[in-house]
């Protein structure tokens, strides 16, 4: 009996009890918007637009317009990236925002032994939809935070999860912004399959240098455990409303621009471009788009 009762216990203990397991947030592998595409994703402190709600919740507080941005990205291998997000003035020192993201890959073959022809193809997703909220405690400094709602899908298991970012924004002078983050804090997947992953939280140093008013430099320096890796960009404005960009981190470079298109008086429709290599697809490159509209 005693025997019995010590087998099902351990059967309960292998199979039931949640295992965990570390994993880092897909969204984190990507730059969010054709802008951060194009300058490799060194945004925390130089983000002006929708995506800075997901590098640096606080960006949005110096953000005295509103703001709407979808971006749509197809990958190789039946991957795409969308996300859309809309930021909103509440008043002079409070911003709010709403963002949702879908990284999908399609068609992936399930094999059940191993034969040439799959038994069946299905679908795999990470989504993320994330609220944000900043204030400006001054004109110089800001305090942001995210609070994020994910789900994922992997054939036939499903898991959803919670996450909370902060991020801080000092603008030093009109030259000099200063930003640090922690991204992923507390989070997780909690699958149905009783498998438990933490997401690794992400820290963020960042910093946006502006040597001329047409002229943006921008760095990131990030921490993921005991790993650190940088990413510079560059962003010009030239004559008009054209804007050209470049990035390089530790892997590659990337290459971008925009232009802005006056809509009215206080209205302005900003469309981005970017290509950059895959940071999963070795040899791969991705074209990015996105549509920006801003309301002054």
């Amino acid at each position: 009996m005693r025997l019995h009762r010590l087998i099902s216990t351990i059967f309960m203990w292998l199979f039931v009890t949640p295992v965990s397991a570390q994993v880092l947030n897909p969204f984190s592998m990507f730059p969010i918007g054709a802008r951060a595409f194009g300058m490799q994703g060194a945004m925390a402190a130089a983000s002006v637009d929708y995506s800075g709600t997901f590098y640096n919740p606080a960006s949005i507080a110096f953000m005295q317009y509103a703001n709407l941005g979808l971006m749509h990205t197809d990958m190789s291998l039946q991957r795409t990236l969308d996300v859309l997000g809309v930021v909103s003035p509440v008043t002079y020192r409070n911003v709010i925002a709403g963002s949702f993201g879908s990284y999908t890959i399609r068609n992936i073959e399930a094999r059940r032994s191993n034969t040439l022809r799959p038994d069946y193809l299905f679908n795999s997703y990470v989504r993320m939809g994330w609220l944000s909220y900043a204030y400006r405690f001054h004109r110089r400094f800001a305090l942001g935070i995210n609070f994020k709602l994910l789900s994922s899908r992997l054939d036939y298991a499903t898991a959803f999860g919670t996450g909370i970012d902060v991020g801080i924004m000092l603008k030093m002078n009109n030259r000099l912004h200063l930003a640090m983050v922690s991204q992923d804090l507390a989070a997780s997947f909690n699958w149905d399959t009783h498998l438990k992953e933490h997401i690794m939280p992400v820290h963020l140093l960042g910093f946006a240098f502006y040597p001329l008013s047409y002229v943006l430099l921008s760095g990131d320096v990030s921490q993921v455990g005991s790993r650190y890796t940088w990413a510079v960009g560059t962003e010009v404005r030239m004559i008009g409303a054209l804007l050209i960009r470049s990035g390089l981190d530790e892997r590659a470079a990337s290459f971008g621009g925009g232009i802005s298109l006056p809509l009215s008086n206080q209205t302005f429709l900003l469309l981005n471009y970017a290509y950059t290599p895959d940071p999963i697809v070795l040899g791969e490159y991705i074209h990015a788009f996105d549509i920006n509209v801003r309301l002054f």
